[in-house]
């Protein structure tokens, strides 16, 4: 990435959240206005039949489609292929930022050595249980170089040489990106950083509503490494958001 690289693109894949989409977009925006750079948000609309569009436009921010039954990965590389920005930053349509996400990531990557990372996550559960499991995967996903994509990021450059996220994977595919952005990272001399002095925070909409043994099974990676390329496994994750 050049040097004194100035734009970035954010790029929001998003089926049926008009909901908290809203919500999403704003604390987006706060943060961009932050941020010493050209930005522009892009939301990917999956084939939504709610008012995602209609949320996203009148927010300001630029829409494109992905019409196809594929998976989040290619939904998030049709967001990339729109995208102009030197930098390419990935948030799911259910994450909130702190206003100090995008200046972190910028001042991250501006010096041209960094390829990349991802922003630790804030999951703020109602049940004990959850809160205990997000702590222990904060924990393993350290240990095990994994970063989930709540928020990740990557030169854009890197990204098209890396291919994107793989299309194939279905479940998972996150951590696989971060893995392969890793090791081209480190390949080039390069570094990838994991920002935890600031902390993005998801929706718990899922797991709050969902049996604790339900968010241990579909969120086991041994199960996740089994079947990641498997679509039937997965359906219940993404057809219908949780509210």
């Amino acid at each position: 990435m050049p040097e004194k690289a100035r734009s970035v693109s954010i790029i929001i894949p998003a089926f049926n959240e008009e909901k908290i989409l809203g919500e999403t977009l704003d604390s987006i925006f706060d943060s961009a206005n932050r941020c010493d750079a050209d930005c522009e948000l892009i939301v990917v609309d999956h084939a939504s039949t709610d008012g995602t569009t209609d949320i996203a436009k009148s927010k300001g921010a630029r829409v494109t489609e992905e019409q196809s039954q594929g998976n989040i990965s290619r939904v998030r590389n049709t967001g990339a292929k729109a995208a102009t920005g030197e930098i390419l930053v990935f948030v799911d349509a259910d994450v909130s930022w702190p206003p100090e996400v995008l200046p972190r990531i910028f001042e991250e990557m501006k010096s041209g050595n960094c390829r990349g990372g991802a922003l630790d996550t804030d999951y703020r559960s109602k049940r004990f249980l959850n809160r205990t499991y997000v702590r222990f995967w904060r924990v393993f996903g350290r240990l095990f170089g994994m970063a989930q994509g709540a928020t990740q990021f990557c030169d854009a450059e890197t990204f098209r040489a890396l291919g994107g996220y793989d299309e194939a994977v279905f479940m998972g595919e996150d951590v696989e990106f971060f893995w392969r952005l890793c090791r081209a990272a480190k390949k080039s001399g390069g570094s990838v950083k994991r920002i935890d002095d600031v902390r993005v925070i998801p929706s718990c909409r899922k797991i709050d509503q969902w049996p604790f043994w339900k968010t241990l099974l579909l969120t086991n990676p041994l199960i996740c490494l089994i079947f990641s390329r498997l679509r039937k496994p997965w359906g219940g994750w993404y057809k219908t958001p949780t509210r």
